[in-house]
């Protein structure tokens, strides 16, 4: 009956269906001659694969219409939904109702193993069998913890199908009626309630009365026996505390969840407290941690037992290889990774891994292809702010129709009572607006938030568009479009402009004697410096490799020089980044021309300062040189 979060969705449906008991032994003694299946029941949760093993051989020596092959396939079925085989649950159930005599132990444990496998697909189909478990139940204290068992059930069925208060109602009806105990005789604990309360309430987002009750839980659970639960619950205490920033208390908590799940066996639970672990790495950027986590966690999910959690561990492993620089196994990843959420219709999954590779795109120089996963992770975006909407809608209707119904049910017992009858159904009209208003300024707000959304990306990808990656100074293609604008309206209105190449001195060397990461850094810095040292109507980009170019509207050949003279002497007096020796910064040269009214085109201005720029490296670097339409080179 516990239950976690999205990221271990199997691990849910295994502990939710089956309202395990305490188990009485921390080890699981060899099958002897005599022994029963009522003997396995309290220790399933130490040893299901064992329990399994006994189950099969106890079958195959029994007859086919021996009694006792109904309590051995409520073994075999209980089993097989604490390791996340409902299929196999619900065959065995199946078998082993059509021999077990109704209203026996074993019948009801096979009527839960039978809404495990049902719940796995088809969750509403469940809540009919649970329906007629209990209106078929005795009354009387010997049945309580059975009444126990079906609640919990039926609240994990509501948890599933996300009416999160309804399943609280099951929670708390239950509650008074279980204790904790160390002797394996109660199926469904306090403790267990106490872990499905938690769940319920975070997915409430109500986080103090989800703490009270996750610790409330573990504290029961300290005293007893390792066990399945215990894990579940210690990896959801980690989850917690990983989700809260206190990264430190989380590890250890993953550890510990991981030691129990090893103690007793449990080779999921081993596989979720690695794949935990590789989550909380990656958060801290332990790459080498995170890859060796989800490496050492992906076998067990690679075979489709959890399609979800499946598809986040390899979307780790890809993050994991780009923080690497491994291009090639990220975008394989990546596109593993889409598949798998377009085959399990995930949108949440979809904006997330196409946003990424986005990313991925950009750093492989193809931005239309950023472009269009950017593109579909808007829609993916879209079609779940729709369907959460389409489920509050659908979920206020369905309480409105059913406090329509109690209304009604009022009124036709207090026939006499008319006034009071109006009176109701004005206040049953009252929730309903009050209901319907909620809804609309809950879809205006998602509404909202994905044009708000779409906005930030859309300027994201005008950012990305013109601009360099490296200097966030404007790029080559942003500067050629503004310097062909700028000349156009110079020499309609006849005003001045003047453009100037900039190229760092003796960048090579920088390169091969600091690395590139120093190369990258001396670019960063002087783009840094002069972004600050020109005008605020001047327009400074990166032309390529160490050049860079400079845009002067409206701008006079002297009042440019002063320009270029101001920022030469801020790089002269600039220190080197870090990784390189001390000592002053790369000094760089320049080539300086105007605006002439015969130029037809940027290019033979581009080709002037070119030239200008030649000039100056010729003549010993570290200044500028000027060269004017039909002027030959003068130094400056």
């Amino acid at each position: 009956m516990l239950t976690l979060d999205g990221a271990a969705w199997a691990w849910q449906r295994m502990a939710a269906s089956m309202m395990r008991g305490t188990l009485c032994a921390l080890l699981w003694v060899p099958a002897q001659a005599g022994e029963t299946a009522r003997s396995w029941w309290p220790r399933l949760q130490f040893q299901p694969t064992l329990a399994i093993e006994s189950a099969v051989k106890a079958l195959r020596a029994l007859p086919p219409k021996d009694p006792q092959r109904a309590e051995w396939l409520a073994v075999q079925a209980e089993a097989h939904c604490l390791l996340s085989q409902p299929p196999l649950a619900l065959r065995a159930a199946q078998e082993g109702l059509a021999l077990a005599t109704p209203g026996s132990a074993a019948a009801h444990r096979l009527d839960l193993a039978q809404v495990c496998g049902i719940t796995e697909s088809q969750e509403s189909r469940s809540l009919p069998v649970l329906q007629r478990m209990e209106q078929t139940l005795p009354k009387g204290d010997e049945n309580t913890h059975r009444l126990v068992d079906i609640l919990a059930a039926r609240a994990d069925v509501l948890i599933t199908l996300g009416r999160y208060r309804d399943a609280l109602e099951q929670l708390f009806r239950a509650y008074p009626l279980t204790r904790n105990v160390d002797d394996g005789s109660i199926r469904v604990q306090q403790a267990d309630l106490d872990l499905s309360l938690a769940y319920t309430y975070q997915l409430l987002h109500q986080p103090d009365e989800s703490q009270a009750y996750l610790d409330k839980a573990l504290k029961a659970m300290a005293r007893q026996a390792p066990s399945v639960r215990r894990s579940i619950g210690e990896f959801r205490k980690a989850s917690g505390l990983r989700q809260a920033g206190r990264h430190p208390e989380a590890k250890s908590w993953f550890e510990r969840s991981h030691a129990t799940a090893k103690a007793i066996g449990d080779a999921q639970g081993m596989a979720y407290a690695r794949y935990g672990q590789g989550n909380l790495a990656l958060a801290l950027k332990d790459y080498p941690d995170a890859e060796r986590y989800f490496t050492e966690a992906r076998p067990f999910f690679e075979h489709g037992s959890d399609p979800l959690t499946w598809s986040y561990l390899n979307l780790g492993l890809a993050r994991v290889a780009h923080a690497g620089k491994d291009l090639r196994q990220a975008m394989a990843l990546a596109d593993l990774v889409v598949d798998l959420a377009i085959q399990h219709k995930n949108d949440v999954l979809l904006r997330e891994i196409y946003e990424f590779r986005s990313y991925l795109w950009l750093d492989l120089k193809q931005p239309a292809k950023a472009y269009d996963d950017l593109a579909e992770s808007y829609d993916a975006y879209d079609r779940n702010v729709e369907a959460q909407s389409a489920r509050v809608v659908a979920e206020m209707q369905t309480r409105f129709e059913v406090e329509q119904a109690r209304q009604q049910n009022l009124l036709l017992a207090r026939e006499g009572a008319l006034k009071d009858a109006k009176l109701a159904e004005q206040a049953s009209r009252h929730r309903f607006y009050l209901a319907a208003g909620a809804c609309l300024v809950l879809v205006l707000t998602m509404v909202s938030v994905g044009w708000w959304r779409r906005r930030r990306y859309a300027n994201l990808m005008e950012k990305l568009a013109n601009h360099d990656a490296l200097t966030g100074l404007y790029n080559r293609r942003a500067l050629q479009q503004m310097l062909e604008d700028e000349r156009v309206r110079s020499q309609r209105y006849h005003l001045p402009m003047a453009v100037a190449i900039l190229d760092i001195d003796h960048f090579k060397q920088v390169n091969d004697q600091w690395g590139h990461d120093v190369g990258d850094a001396v670019l960063q810095a002087f783009a840094s410096l002069a972004r600050q040292a020109v005008r605020v109507e001047d327009r400074l980009g990166r032309w390529g490799g160490e050049e860079f170019v400079l845009l002067m509207p409206h701008t006079s050949l002297e009042d440019a020089q002063h320009v270029l003279a101001r920022l030469q002497a801020q790089q002269r007096a600039a220190v080197r980044p870090p990784g390189a020796p001390a000592g002053p910064a790369p000094t760089f040269s320049a080539g300086l021309t105007v605006l002439d009214e015969t130029d037809a085109n940027v290019e033979s201005m581009l080709h002037r300062a070119d030239q200008a720029l030649y000039a100056a490296k010729r003549s010993g670097r570290d200044h500028y040189e000027v060269l004017q339409a039909g002027d030959t080179l003068n130094p400056a």
